[in-house]
């Protein structure tokens, strides 16, 4: 590997930024000729994975907090880093030491990318929460109803069927509904997740259609 290593470095003085490995996968970081490189270094490693980045996706990498990016940094050896790229974001991962403002940066980054990343677990289990409280309500109204359970996605329409006519008004229907939808959006990332205040409406309106389902159960008995 060390000679075609090097000859890829001799072919491509000065586009070839950094060079590590880690497992069976080649990275090179590149200013310029990304394809031509990736496809020259497939040509001369063979049995490797080759990854060819461009110097903007590093640094998008690095403002975005891609994970993967500092996971796949921290397990590799670093092969070929003149401009001094890859080694001190290694060391920051590896020792948590930081040495120079750049690398201060970065940490700060990953702390605050950590701390949303916290705060996001959390906000989204109040909403899963919240939906579990929905789910369960309407179970139980249903099983008293209709005896059975359906499926998270046609609830809305079994307690518009069932409910409805038990006095249930169609607000908390449509409302269950838009939850639900909300939900699975987020849940399948083609939604973001909710601010603060949305949140505990949402928790509130679960809460109040919970009190509503046990009125009507309560007035059947």
């Amino acid at each position: 590997m060390e000679k075609q290593l090097k000859s890829l470095l001799l072919k491509y003085r000065g586009a070839i930024k950094s060079i590590w490995i880690a497992d069976k996968e080649i990275n090179f970081l590149v200013n310029k000729k990304q394809k031509e490189i990736a496809k020259a270094a497939s040509a001369r490693l063979k049995g490797y994975k080759i990854r060819v980045n461009l110097l903007k996706l590093y640094f998008e990498n690095i403002f975005e907090g891609n994970l993967y990016f500092y996971e796949n940094i921290n397990r590799s050896e670093i092969l070929y880093d003149p401009n001094s790229f890859i080694d001190p974001i290694k060391k920051m991962i590896e020792t948590g030491k930081i040495s120079g403002t750049k690398q201060s940066f970065l940490m700060k980054f990953l702390k605050v990318s950590e701390h949303f990343k916290k705060v996001n677990s959390i906000k989204f289990d109040v909403l899963n929460n919240s939906v579990l409280l929905i789910v369960e309500s309407s179970q139980a109204a249903l099983l008293e109803y209709a005896d059975f359970v359906p499926a998270l996605k046609k609830v809305p329409k079994y307690l518009e069927k069932h409910l409805l006519p038990k006095g249930l008004e169609k607000r908390y229907i449509e409302w269950v509904k838009e939850t639900i939808q909300t939900y699975r959006e987020i849940e399948h990332g083609k939604k973001n997740l909710l601010t603060g205040s949305e949140l505990d409406k949402i928790q509130k309106n679960a809460e109040e259609f919970r009190d509503r389902i046990s009125s009507i159960l309560e007035s059947k008995e």
